[in-house]
């Protein structure tokens, strides 16, 4: 049974995750976009827009105070879960990002890439 829907995406929806409290849920487009979700009432209480194309996958750093992403544009992102800006930008890859993962401290951004190469 479905106990809610996020819907705002002007696109297919990449990916999707819960924070580590449960409380919010954000999600990668392909309309360019990550939002950043309440869980219990459905309502987009951030989007984030900085990526130049879709935005592949988005998830939040072990203690839930950022999110980071994923995209074809070749850079993950890292994004404060308080406010819109983006914090660092992770480049270097010459092909798209496909996904990211932080370290369980939360000190390390790992991104795979269709390049062939982690980093």
């Amino acid at each position: 049974e479905c106990i809610r829907a996020f819907e705002g995406h002007a696109h297919i929806v990449y990916s999707a995750a819960f924070s580590p409290d449960d409380q919010l849920v954000v999600t990668a487009s392909d309309d360019g976009t990550a939002m950043l979700w309440r869980r219990a009432t459905g309502e987009c209480i951030r989007t984030y827009r900085a990526h130049v194309g879709q935005v592949l996958f988005a998830d939040f750093v072990p203690d839930g105070s950022r999110v980071v992403t994923a995209s074809e544009d070749r850079t993950a992102k890292l994004w404060n879960t308080e406010g819109t800006e983006c914090l660092q930008t992770f480049a270097g890859h010459v092909g798209l990002v496909s996904f990211v993962s932080c370290s369980p401290d939360g000190t390390s951004i790992l991104t795979a890439s269709e390049d062939g190469t982690a980093r």
